[in-house]
């Protein structure tokens, strides 16, 4: 990978996996929805962390997209961007602005 990471020890899918041994199951999106979109389990409650650009996220609705929720917190993760596109950022982006607008 040629992008600075702040969790280098968690580049790779398998190790963010394994990060999810004591992930509870009942909570979604699941430890493998999680690891694809860069994120390693932190063990607190249900927090998880971009091994990549280092946000972290808490609190996870029932339905929540764990790639669009990494998008609309990070816009300028590098992971994202190489994984998903510049579109994919640029059309959450408007998701996250058509949501304020209408609260």
């Amino acid at each position: 990978n040629a992008y600075p990471m702040f969790h280098p020890q968690y580049n790779s899918v398998e190790k963010r996996l394994e990060s999810f041994q004591y992930w509870p199951e009942q909570y979604k999106p699941n430890k493998d929805q999680l690891a694809e979109a860069g994120f390693f389990y932190s063990g607190v409650f249900t927090k998880v962390v971009c091994f990549c650009c280092g946000v972290a996220i808490l609190d996870w609705k029932r339905k929540a997209d764990s790639w669009q929720q990494h998008a609309l917190v990070s816009p300028t993760c590098q992971f994202i961007l190489h994984e998903q596109g510049q579109e994919y950022i640029r059309v959450m982006s408007k998701i996250k602005v058509s949501v304020v607008k209408s609260l």
